[in-house]
């Protein structure tokens, strides 16, 4: 995690929470940092008990993929981090009910820099993005109740 502030920006979807910065992660792993577990407990204080979906969208960057990794892809990869900022969220001690949870993988396909090589300026690419979107779980569950699957 970079940066010392936590910014809330208006997107087509909802609110995107940048998270005192962006939750970036290590070269071709997926594991939460300490510092990024901190600003998600913090976000999970604000967006517990609400009733709005969550998109956790996972991206890595094009210098993610190397021979040793253990995803075959950087889908995979990119599934994996917004997978382990999920389970972070669910866990007891942050709360977050799962049916409010939407993984998406993006790939290495939406970089926030471009044409930069080294691994230093490459790391915002390798991030997970939180979107508190304006559709609620009561959403789906009617919808559900209509086509017969509830």
């Amino acid at each position: 995690v970079t940066g010392r502030e936590t910014t809330v920006t208006r997107v087509r979807e909802g609110l995107q929470f940048t998270i005192g910065g962006l939750l970036t992660f290590e070269p071709g792993r997926a594991e939460l940092k300490p510092r990024a577990k901190e600003e998600l407990a913090k976000v999970a204080k604000v967006i517990r008990g609400q009733n709005n979906k969550i998109e956790i969208r996972g991206h890595a960057s094009g210098t993610d993929a190397t021979v040793d990794s253990p995803y075959k892809s950087l889908w995979d990869l990119s599934y994996a981090r917004a997978k382990a900022v999920m389970e972070f969220l669910i866990a007891p001690a942050q709360n977050i009910d799962v049916r409010r949870i939407r993984l998406i993988s993006c790939g290495d396909e939406e970089p926030l820099v471009t044409r930069v090589y080294k691994p230093a300026q490459q790391a915002v690419n390798r991030r997970v993005e939180l979107i508190v979107t304006e559709t609620l779980i009561q959403d789906f569950q009617r919808c559900r109740k209509r086509h017969g699957t509830i």
